[in-house]
């Protein structure tokens, strides 16, 4: 296997290395990981990157999940692992005898990040709306930063969403976070509380695809802050920010 992060070097089978996924290693000694019985079934020799069930790739930041209560909805992982192992009959027997460890994996093909990079963005003309969670620890909100900024389209929009992982189409919102103290919900009701980062996102789409705006806006930088409102990029309440770990 390769790592993309560091100039593609060769990673040996016996190092700690459980997921590629989207060019970033999950390590087993980092907050994300997938049990060992799944790694065992990953070689040179397949061509292929996996998931396991416990791949970890809904958490946040360390400290991040105080902040975000009700993000995971209750049965949302096993559902999507059920559906997951029905795509990939080979895939869902894989796992070895650990009893404590469900077997499956999920496999896909190893890619390189060709198509998200800078120099791609760069030669695109399409009006595009950039969309990433700022909790994503999978991916740095800073590469959705990078290709919004490289592309020569005037009608561009970057929204980062607060409280959002790498599976931000699945997260939701609970407690006393999600009424927010001043302001609605993007693409919400005003009075009613913010649904989570899976409303956000579907809003955003809907309007995108009517109207190509954001917000009511055609290009732009906004952050959806942890009760689901909008505001500008650089104000008080819209400081994006990248909290991703550092890469190793």
């Amino acid at each position: 296997m390769t790592d993309l992060d560091h100039g593609n070097r060769t990673i040996p089978l016996d190092e700690s290395v459980d997921i590629l996924s989207g060019g970033h290693l999950l390590m087993r000694d980092g907050v994300s990981y997938a049990p060992h019985s799944c790694s065992e079934h990953r070689t040179e020799e397949t061509g292929t990157d996996a998931i396991c069930r416990d791949s970890r790739t809904t958490l946040v930041p360390p400290g991040r999940d105080a902040a975000c209560p009700g993000r995971i909805a209750p049965g949302s992982r096993d559902q999507l692992w059920e559906q997951l192992m029905e795509q990939d009959p080979l895939g869902s027997t894989w796992g070895g005898d650990d009893p404590d460890t469900a077997p499956g994996l999920v496999r896909s093909p190893t890619f390189s990040s060709y198509g998200w990079n800078a120099t791609v963005a760069q030669q695109l003309a399409t009006p595009s709306l950039v969309l990433h969670g700022l909790d994503d620890i999978v991916t740095s909100s800073n590469n959705s930063t990078v290709i919004y900024d490289n592309l020569p389209v005037a009608n561009k929009v970057l929204v980062h969403v607060r409280c959002a992982s790498h599976t931000a189409l699945l997260e939701g919102c609970s407690g006393p976070r999600c009424p927010p103290e001043t302001g609605t919900p993007y693409g919400g009701r005003r009075g009613r509380p913010w649904a989570g980062p899976h409303a956000t996102i579907q809003a955003a789409l809907i309007e995108w695809i009517k109207k190509g705006t954001f917000n009511g806006t055609p290009n732009g930088r906004f952050v959806v802050d942890e009760s689901g409102v909008a505001n500008p990029a650089g104000t008080a309440t819209g400081a994006g920010r990248d909290i991703m770990p550092q890469s190793r």
